[in-house]
């Protein structure tokens, strides 16, 4: 197979075509988020800062089945790795998370900049990486990169290239106009597209995904936690990226999403009896 863009000019935009299953999913999306923004702006929901927690762990499982072959074989919980290179993407990728989190909480929005020290956190104990490689983007003193199926930007093409794909896509449209599903699974795509690092750039796409979601008020996810899930994201990226084509990218987060939300709900309503159950005893108490 030919490799693709060769140089920027060939680079044709990224197509988006959702079916009406897929934009039923959005809008049921839509309408959970904003039922669970009441729930919580009315009281605190137990439990819920653990789901998070949870779900960075699972993250650090899907970052080894995004990096290595054993990892999409092993499909282990987190606490269960063993590999020791396996065990130290998988807690890079957790460092890295909780970074990108607390650094939205400081500055809600994204921008290149930011990326140097959570890549670093990320590859912090990778072998493949020397120390001033991480950290640090590629750019015309840098090594190639050889891919499978595209060219990535040379790297004297970075840094803009970069700069154009988070003016693109890393913001949230305030007037609620833009999809942000469409616009994760673009910036997602386009940062392996670039490849913007010596390695671990599938990762930080992934980062960006749930940094984008944290941004638009939805919960963050996992990504591919066993061998399926790797698979359908490998061929959704691909059709991203050699066929222009984001719509299963963005489905498969969407669903993701959908995912947590059920998770969520559940939560808030197992809180919502324990309240409801425990106002009961109280007034029963009183009135004895």
């Amino acid at each position: 197979m030919s490799k693709m863009w060769l140089n920027n000019n060939e680079e044709t935009e990224f197509k988006f075509n959702p079916d009406e299953e897929l934009l039923d999913i959005f809008q049921d999306i839509k309408i959970d988020n904003q039922i669970i923004e009441e729930c919580l702006q009315k009281r605190r929901v137990e439990g819920l800062s653990e789901l998070e927690e949870d779900e960075i762990l699972l993250g650090g499982v899907s970052a080894v089945c995004l990096e290595k072959e054993q990892g999409r074989k092993e499909f282990a919980p987190y606490s269960e790795i063993q590999d020791a290179n396996v065990a130290e993407i998988a807690d890079g990728f957790v460092k890295a998370q909780e970074l990108m989190l607390m650094q939205l909480k400081k500055e809600p929005y994204l921008y290149v900049e930011m990326l140097a020290p959570i890549h670093r956190v990320l590859c912090r104990d990778n072998l493949d990486l020397n120390d001033f490689e991480k950290g640090r983007m590629r750019d015309r003193y840098s090594n190639a990169i050889m891919t499978g199926y595209f060219e990535p930007t040379e790297g004297s093409k970075v840094g803009s290239e970069m700069s154009i794909a988070f003016t693109k896509y890393a913001y949230v449209d305030r007037k609620g106009l833009d999809n942000p599903f469409e616009k994760t699974a673009k910036l997602h795509a386009q940062i392996v597209r670039i490849q913007p690092f010596m390695d671990g750039n599938k990762r930080m796409a992934f980062l960006l995904t749930n940094a984008m979601l944290k941004l638009h008020k939805l919960p963050i996810i996992d990504l591919c936690k066993n061998e399926e899930e790797s698979e359908e994201y490998y061929s959704a990226l691909k059709t991203a990226i050699v066929k222009r084509d984001v719509t299963p990218l963005a489905k498969i987060i969407a669903l993701k999403v959908r995912q947590r939300q059920e998770q969520i709900k559940d939560k808030i309503t197992i809180d919502n009896v324990k309240q409801i159950t425990s106002k009961k005893e109280s007034d029963q108490s009183i009135s004895k």
